[in-house]
């Protein structure tokens, strides 16, 4: 199993190598990046960048990555919600939603 974190468009090249893969782009979905709203985070499509349909069973899920030094107990809420919400509900929901 590859985790592709460094280019969003590397796990379609994961999977139709024949690799399961885990997608979680630091781009788009990394918590700390504060300038990144929940809307960008939830029209991320990991399936987007899978060429060939017959390996979307190689693509396992996706990740949402929060780094602890950007946050501490007074803000680790705000931080995280909602945008974390709109990471989740993309990889559960149709692609076409």
């Amino acid at each position: 199993t590859i985790q592709v974190w460094h280019g969003a468009d590397l796990i379609g090249s994961v999977v139709d190598a024949g690799f399961q893969g885990i997608y979680s782009p630091n781009s788009v979905w990394y918590l700390d990046h504060l300038g990144t709203t929940w809307k960008t985070m939830y029209t991320q499509e990991p399936t987007t960048y899978v060429t060939n349909k017959a390996n979307l069973p190689l693509l396992l899920g996706g990740e949402g990555c929060m780094w602890g030094e950007t946050v501490d107990v007074s803000d680790i809420e705000q931080t995280v919600w909602p945008r974390m919400a709109a990471i989740a509900e993309r990889l559960w929901s149709p692609q076409d939603v």
